[in-house]
């Protein structure tokens, strides 16, 4: 194993070990920021979304689950809103319209998407 983790296997992606804080925090909207890593067909996207900040209303190719790990935050997948704290969960389909609100105290979210988010790869080129 080298020191940055890696094993050389010869599968499709050499497999790492990661600690999140090591993983430069990249802002994608006004206060809301994520440290990322993909494998050959997913990206895991560990976020932190402050008090009241918006992730604005979007959609995209992917389908998304996601976890929300720390705090609570009001999301919406098209017009179905609800409030979201630690232990709740939820899956977004392709293209499904979604966005989110940080609660009172912000939130800390797990979220998986399929395929790679090769846009978010790009922040770390």
């Amino acid at each position: 194993m080298s020191k940055d983790g890696t094993v050389s296997t010869g599968y499709a992606f050499e497999p790492r070990y990661y600690t999140m804080g090591d993983i430069d925090p990249k802002e994608i909207v006004d206060n809301v920021h994520i440290r990322i890593f993909s494998g050959s067909a997913t990206t895991l996207s560990y976020v932190t979304i402050a008090p009241g900040a918006l992730v604005p209303e979007h959609s995209h190719p992917h389908e998304q689950l996601g976890l929300i790990l720390e705090g609570d935050a009001e999301f919406w997948i098209g017009e179905d809103r609800r409030r979201l704290q630690a232990g709740d969960a939820y899956r977004i389909p392709p293209h499904a319209p979604h966005g989110a609100r940080g609660g009172e105290n912000g939130c800390v979210v797990l979220d998986v998407f399929s395929p790679v988010r090769e846009e978010y790869e790009a922040l770390y080129s």
